[in-house]
């Protein structure tokens, strides 16, 4: 399964990308749902980007279809 991320939301209300040490409660926007998802604790960039492929590769299923998935501001 192909997982593509853009911090182009993220971008656009804060003028700069995400800090990849700074601790945080990160949201992310998947093509499936037009509701947020919430990465578990407070976690940095890096570490919620791991626990959002996951959950993408959970809603995929078996299919491994690719996907774009949103940090949200």
């Amino acid at each position: 399964m192909k997982i593509e991320f853009t911090t182009r939301p993220y971008v656009l209300s804060h003028g700069r990308e995400p800090s990849r040490t700074a601790l945080g409660s990160w949201a992310f926007a998947f093509e499936d749902s037009p509701e947020p998802w919430f990465a578990p604790s407070c976690l940095t960039i890096a570490a919620a980007r791991k626990a959002a492929k996951a959950e993408a590769s959970r809603r995929a299923g078996p299919t491994g279809i690719a996907t774009v998935v949103a940090v949200l501001p």
